[in-house]
């Protein structure tokens, strides 16, 4: 029997989140046998990224796109991975086309424009007004005032999904505690990441990761 499975990703080609969205693809396929599949993905302007990624905000432009494109993949289910590029217009699109959607939760972009769930100043507490700059630029406050509702926006979408996969029993607490309350799949993927050499020097921290800005 084959499966038709349509996965919708980031524009990365390195990075943990690609590698992970790629262990992942190899896990289904030994989890349900031989299946089709078709990624989309895309990569923003700088104003979509900031509207769908940073504002949480729905892009019904997005959403019309994204229709037609799972019409025509026509796929069983769609399978989320670092899907911020398009934000909350890929579940809508999934819940209007009637079609199971997954999210693989390889960070925390819901709850966090700045992806981790930290700033210099404080650990997360929700208020992404007070906490969040964009790297090199200091904004007011009257300028951030596009974040209100920022989590409840995206929340509310979230708890449209079929499921989450997250890759650890932390993960899974932090996503309950913010409020999503579709079921939610602990699954440990074996991500086959490049080796590196990296000389080691006293007194430094080497981040591995993809190069955000702000991360």
């Amino acid at each position: 029997m084959t499966t038709k499975l349509l996965h919708i990703a980031g524009p990365e080609t390195t990075g943990g989140a690609y590698y992970a969205f790629q262990a992942c693809k190899a896990s289904l396929v030994s989890a349900e046998g031989v299946h089709q599949s078709s990624t989309i993905s895309c990569t923003p302007t700088r104003f979509q990224q900031a509207y769908r990624g940073i504002g949480g905000y729905c892009d019904l432009r997005a959403v019309r796109e994204l229709r037609n494109l799972i019409r025509s993949a026509n796929p069983e289910a769609v399978h989320l991975h670092n899907f911020k590029c398009f934000g909350t217009a890929a579940i809508k699109a999934c819940v209007l086309e009637r079609v199971p959607a997954y999210w693989h939760c390889y960070d925390y972009w819901s709850f966090c424009p700045r992806d981790v769930l930290w700033s210099p100043e404080r650990i997360c507490d929700g208020h992404c007004v007070r906490c969040y700059q964009p790297k090199d630029r200091t904004l007011p406050l009257v300028a951030k005032m596009f974040l209100l509702g920022r989590q409840h926006r995206i929340l509310r979408y979230l708890n449209h999904l079929s499921g989450v996969v997250a890759l650890s029993q932390h993960s899974a607490g932090l996503l309950y505690g913010a409020g999503v309350r579709v079921p939610i799949k602990v699954e440990r993927l074996q991500i086959q990441i490049p080796k590196i050499e990296v000389a080691r020097i006293p007194n430094r921290v080497l981040f591995v990761g993809w190069m955000s800005p702000n991360k």
